[in-house]
């Protein structure tokens, strides 16, 4: 604290009050009322006013004691000084907010709580990532592994090149499970007939995807195929090569597209088909990646239909076997596309997959 220096509170009242009697002073000097006397001020004792200030009512005590000068302006301006001069947030928060925990403020300046050192995130598995929180100075435990992957559960449509280079070969294929579901299995359907899809492998961190196609019914049945491809996100897709697994030179490359739009539901159940010559009585299921299995009752027998169903453009295709019946095993290629409305089919075509080389037209209707 500085000293204070001594000084005579109304001394400056007592200047006043001595220049108003000067001014009525004649040009002489002299005061016009000759009872007005003018004491020196530094003749004034402590304590004693002088004659024309006590006539005025003015007090002009000279105090006996010194008295200090209050140091009002020194906390304010050593703490803002403080603050403004060290250049930082923190140095002025102090400055302004007594009491306030700087460890708050050092938190919230610097983006992360003040106990937390280290980072927030780190890898696990084969390429995964888990996280973890700073939570009152304290780090959580590490969260649970996320790894990359792949959603195969659904709807597809390939473009499948022959060997030959020939036209795109059109197949409509699906899958299911995967995860807590159980493994990954599938379907798929074209000119060649139906086929079933197993050995299905996926890896989230080198974004692949393989399966193997086994025809089980129509003009390639017992062939086997391999199909390997490479996975994307945006949009889901896949794309790669397919090799016949029993004759290696037998290969070529192949896209898959992720369908989806129409609800499997709204297709599903019993129609009425008219194929060329005849009415049949029909029932499909469709499962929720558009997986298709059914029934046809005709003239002929009872026939079981396995195929699928694009769940965007509402495409359908599927194979017709002959279960009982005169033309026992005999096999039959469908295609066709459900109405916006699922309530008829347009479009449709079939094909003999024997030999016959019979074709025709068919549609249906609820």
């Amino acid at each position: 604290m500085p000293t204070a220096r001594p000084w005579r509170r109304p001394l400056w009242l007592a200047m006043i009050a001595a220049s108003l009697v000067s001014a009525c002073a004649t040009g002489d000097g002299e005061p016009d009322d000759p009872d007005v006397k003018l004491i020196p001020l530094d003749e004034l004792q402590p304590g004693e006013d002088t004659p024309a200030a006590e006539d005025a009512g003015i007090e002009t005590d000279v105090p006996a004691e010194d008295v200090p000068i209050e140091p009002m302006d020194v906390g304010f301006d050593v703490g803002f000084d403080v603050g403004r001069d060290a250049g930082t947030d923190v140095g002025f928060d102090v400055g302004r907010d007594t009491g306030v925990d700087v460890g708050v403020d050092v938190g919230r300046d610097t983006g992360t709580d003040a106990g937390c050192v280290g980072p927030t995130s780190q890898t696990c598995g084969a390429c995964g990532t888990q996280t973890r929180t700073c939570v009152a100075g304290a780090w959580t435990a590490w969260g649970t592994c996320v790894e990359p992957s792949i959603t195969l559960a659904a709807s597809w449509r390939l473009g499948i090149t022959p060997v030959d280079g020939g036209p795109l070969v059109t197949s409509l294929a699906w899958f299911t499970g995967g995860g807590a579901a159980g493994a990954l299995t599938g379907g798929a359907v074209d000119a060649y007939g139906y086929a079933e899809l197993t050995s299905v492998a996926t890896n989230g961190c080198a974004r692949t995807v393989a399966f193997t196609k086994r025809y089980v019914v129509g003009s390639s049945t017992g062939t086997t195929f391999r199909y390997t491809g490479a996975w994307s996100a945006a949009p889901t897709s896949f794309a790669g090569t397919w090799v016949d697994t029993a004759a290696a030179s037998n290969t070529s490359s192949f896209t898959a597209q992720s369908r989806s739009g129409r609800d499997p539901a709204a297709v599903a159940g019993s129609w009425r088909l008219a194929v060329t010559w005849m009415v049949t009585r029909t029932t499909f299921t469709i499962g929720p990646t558009g997986g298709l299995t059914g029934t046809m009752v005709d003239e002929y027998g009872t026939a079981s239909l396995q195929g699928a169903v694009d769940l965007g453009s509402g495409a359908v295709m599927f194979v017709k076997r002959y279960t009982i019946g005169t033309s026992l095993d005999q096999t039959f290629l469908y295609t066709g596309t459900f109405s916006a409305d699922g309530a008829r089919i347009t479009g449709g075509a079939w094909s003999d997959q024997g030999t016959s080389g019979l074709t025709g037209t068919w549609s249906a209707q609820r």
